[in-house]
């Protein structure tokens, strides 16, 4: 597919290693998704089929652009989106090798691609158990946002410049961010440790307080959300975890990091008062 693809298959020497191979592969993915017009659900499907398989494997056994052809191959046929094969290895080719001609379709070099393609499609059905039922965050938060803008349930901090923001467009404002950190999620493994609909809830907490919505009547976001603080935090972190590494610190996003970090501590803080508090009033109480 390219001298990346083609020479021996790079090892991971550390989690953030790890991370940023499946940052960098799931881009791809996300990018041949676009190329090809998978569309959302498709292209999400095979960032999931991707981390799926490298739970089970290690990088270091398998040309991790080849697995995540096959995942888009697979994908593109569980979502009834099915491209044909040739189209989608030469789109591919391109995407790793803009200035290179198109391969020759009768060429050692394509057949001998294809056939490892066709195989690591098996081989990663056989990975995730022929299980290709995937439940993705995309329509909780479409559902969550729609009902909490039309029931009136958010509105800006007092400490947002809402001057000139058209606040009949604030559920827009937060459909969009909360979208954008739902494309994020996509290229961490979170998709293996929690479910979509948490997913989904904690990129609404992230898209609200980048763009400065809150619940009203001072309900928090966990409440609103029905979501856990071990939770919310959990993959709260290890989505700025992944802005942090693939944006560096200039990004703005990491102003708007730093004050989720000081939210988060202080729910945490809270939470810790009144587990003292439940302690004091019931000793026999055990701690969690």
């Amino acid at each position: 597919m390219s001298s990346e693809c083609t020479s021996p298959a790079k090892v991971p020497t550390s989690e953030a290693e790890d991370r940023t191979l499946r940052r960098k592969t799931c881009r791809f993915i996300q990018e041949a998704g676009r190329v090809l017009k998978l569309g959302r659900v498709a292209t999400a499907t095979a960032m999931v089929f991707f981390h799926r398989f490298f739970s089970h494997h290690k990088f270091s056994e398998h040309d991790r652009f080849e697995v995540a052809v096959a995942c888009v191959l697979l994908a593109a046929k569980t979502e009834e989106t099915p491209r044909k094969l040739p189209h989608v290895i030469q789109e591919c080719n391109r995407l790793k090798n803009p200035t290179n001609a198109i391969m020759d379709t009768k060429s050692d070099e394509y057949i001998q691609q294809k056939e490892r393609i066709l195989l690591l499609e098996r081989v990663v059905l056989h990975t995730i158990n022929f299980d290709l039922s995937i439940e993705h965050p995309d329509t909780y938060v479409f559902d969550t946002v729609l009902k909490m803008g039309k029931s009136r349930q958010v509105e800006y901090e007092p400490s947002a410049e809402t001057s000139g923001k058209d606040r009949s467009k604030l559920q827009q404002v937060l459909m969009q961010n909360s979208i954008n950190f739902v494309n994020d999620s996509m290229c961490t493994h979170l998709c293996l440790k929690y479910s979509a609909k948490d997913i989904a809830m904690a990129c609404i907490y992230l898209g609200g307080k980048f763009t400065k919505i809150r619940p009203v009547n001072d309900v928090t976001w966990m409440d609103a959300l029905g979501i856990s603080l071990e939770t919310l935090v959990g993959i709260t972190e290890q989505i700025m975890e992944l802005i942090t590494e693939s944006k560096g610190s200039k990004s703005s996003l990491i102003t708007g990091y730093n004050d989720i970090k000081g939210d988060l501590n202080l729910l945490k803080a809270t939470k810790g008062k009144h587990e003292l508090s439940d302690e004091r009033r019931d000793p026999k109480r055990q701690r969690i």
